[in-house]
């Protein structure tokens, strides 16, 4: 609901004209295997992307008496960011097939999630990391 100035006062609501009713969190909860994505695709990147004091002291040293950007890389954040695209991916590509039943794509949808299990779990030699 938002305020409708019809009036002087702006006393009144009506629903918002928008292309639906629910809200970002709730859609993501009806969505399936993609909405249990929320947290790294959505509300990870939306702290990033805002300025909060979370996003800020990720980003700052404090040396001395002085506050200073980090020079170095995070490679973490960059490798959840990685993962979750990844993730995102894989998911879209069975909506695909649960869609057009396309001839090879379960089992090459199958291939791929085997490759991102080895690829993103604990252990595993990630891109870029030194062996």
């Amino acid at each position: 609901m938002v305020k409708s100035c019809k009036s002087k006062t702006c006393d009144e609501v009506r629903l918002n004209h928008t292309w639906s009713k629910l809200d970002f969190v709730s859609m993501a909860k009806k969505a399936g295997a993609i909405g249990t994505l929320i947290v790294p695709g959505y509300y990870l990147p939306l702290r990033h992307a805002h300025p909060t004091l979370g996003a800020l002291s990720e980003r700052i040293d404090i040396i001395g008496d002085r506050m200073e950007f980090k020079s170095e890389h995070q490679p973490d954040m960059a490798d959840q960011a990685l993962m979750t695209a990844h993730n995102c991916l894989l998911v879209a590509l069975e909506v695909q097939e649960e869609r057009f039943k396309v001839e090879g794509l379960k089992a090459a949808i199958e291939t791929c999630v085997r490759d991102w299990r080895d690829l993103w779990s604990p252990g595993s030699i990630i891109p870029g990391e030194k062996v």
